[in-house]
């Protein structure tokens, strides 16, 4: 319930039925829900265009400090942490008088989209009608498909808000001059943003300072902003930034320290960080070799449905490392993974079909396996895939296939590939 005892659950339902109203598609749990939650939901999200955050202050708490296991967490973590869009696809809109001022918002919620400017209250006593109205033109300028005069508005708003020095007006007026291609315009705003203090704009900056796009390459400059961004407590600068001091990017190389802030945005559930920290504890980069850290932040990554993480489950299944030794829960993530596409688990899922890893033996499946793997280039792969064709092993002997698989592993420099190739000619 709301703060008036009143179910969220309820108000947000009305607004998705006003929303429909007006032309537009929407995901929303009630009606799309079904099958395994996790991939409804982020296939709910890859599939739109932008997502509209219904903010409560439970809803606050439960990002903030909820468990990691409850989805409205997993929602916001897997949406801000989205590589194409992140908190710019993201629209919030309070919900109670309470969170009607984003200079309130506490934690996660707080950091990625308190400086975003909405248009749309539903707290009791506004107008419903109105801020629906509001609401369905802030979706479609996301969308790209406003009206000239709406546009006309937007722009004359922003443009009052940014001249008054409104960092969040001035870090949406760089997110425009960006999807519309003018990088150098971008930048100009971004930084003024920037050095206002607004945190996802020093992590802009900095990834334009880095890459050269609109400013001219400075890994030095970058690496300052994406130190301010860090130490506000964004972990998408703190991923960065751990990156950076791993292959000594604008900084000494420093792999303690890489790990440092991949721990702080890891904790924070960007999965990128979390993988980082994995691969870190089990290769004892910047640390010494901790299996069980390794196997928790792995575990982190790979719950976010992340095929790097469901790889090195696996692996910690597979080698007992963090955890007790299971080939079939190994190979379970491998399998996970190598539907995802991911070439490594598919070349493993081939390898326990073939041995019976954990799984019965089924030649069938690890040549379609190892097959998949191989067609993406894992070189093992096509060796595999070449002494199945050969010797007729889960699939039709075919020597001119054999030839050409052992011929793709030979150019990569498989050396007992180059043996077999010639022994087929």
């Amino acid at each position: 319930p709301d703060e008036n005892g009143e179910s969220n659950h309820d108000n947000v339902k009305r607004v998705n039925a006003a929303l429909k109203q007006h032309g537009l598609i929407t995901w929303f749990d009630e009606e799309q829900m079904g099958g395994d939650i996790m991939e409804a939901m982020c296939k709910g999200i890859d599939d739109s265009a932008t997502v509209v955050v219904f903010v409560t202050q439970n809803y606050i708490e439960k990002v903030y400090t909820g468990s990691a296991q409850d989805n409205c967490k997993r929602e916001f973590r897997y949406t801000s942490n989205n590589t194409e869009k992140g908190a710019d696809m993201m629209i919030p809109v309070p919900m109670e008088k309470r969170t009607s001022d984003p200079k309130t918002w506490r934690g996660t919620v707080g950091m990625e989209l308190s400086g975003v400017l909405y248009r749309a209250n539903f707290s009791k006593g506004s107008d419903f009608d109105r801020n629906v109205d509001n609401l369905v033109k802030e979706i479609c300028n996301q969308c790209g498909i406003t009206t000239e005069s709406e546009n006309s508005d937007t722009a004359r708003e922003l443009a009052s808000k940014a001249q008054s020095g409104d960092a969040a007006a001035l870090y949406k007026q760089g997110s425009v001059a960006r999807d519309r291609g003018n990088y150098q315009e971008a930048v100009r705003f971004w930084k003024q943003a920037a050095d206002a203090g607004l945190a996802r704009a020093q992590y802009n900056f900095g990834w334009e300072c880095e890459n050269g796009r609109g400013t001219p390459k400075d890994l030095s400059e970058a690496v300052r902003y994406f130190h301010m961004a860090a130490d506000q407590g964004l972990p998408s600068a703190q991923n960065w930034l751990g990156s950076c001091y791993e292959k000594g990017k604008g900084v000494p190389k420093d792999l303690r320290t890489a790990l440092k802030y991949w721990k702080l945005a890891a904790d924070q559930g960007h999965a990128s960080a979390q993988f980082n920290a994995a691969w870190a504890y089990y290769k004892g980069l910047g640390t010494d070799v901790d299996g069980h850290a390794a196997f928790q932040y792995a575990k982190m990554n790979a719950e976010q449905g992340k095929t790097h993480g469901q790889f090195l489950l696996g692996k910690c299944y597979e080698k007992g490392i963090g955890v007790s030794k299971d080939l079939h829960t190994a190979f379970e993530f491998f399998k996970k993974a190598a539907d995802q596409g991911d070439a490594q688990s598919s070349f493993c899922v081939g390898y326990a079909c073939s041995h019976g890893d954990g799984v019965p033996k089924n030649p069938e499946l690890a040549f379609q396996y190892y097959k998949m793997a191989a067609d993406k280039g894992h070189v093992s792969s096509q060796a595999a895939v070449a002494k199945r064709y050969r010797d007729g092993e889960g699939v039709a002997a075919d020597k001119a296939s054999a030839r050409k698989y052992y011929k793709m592993a030979a150019d990569q420099g498989d050396e007992s590939a180059k043996k077999s190739l010639e022994s087929l000619k």
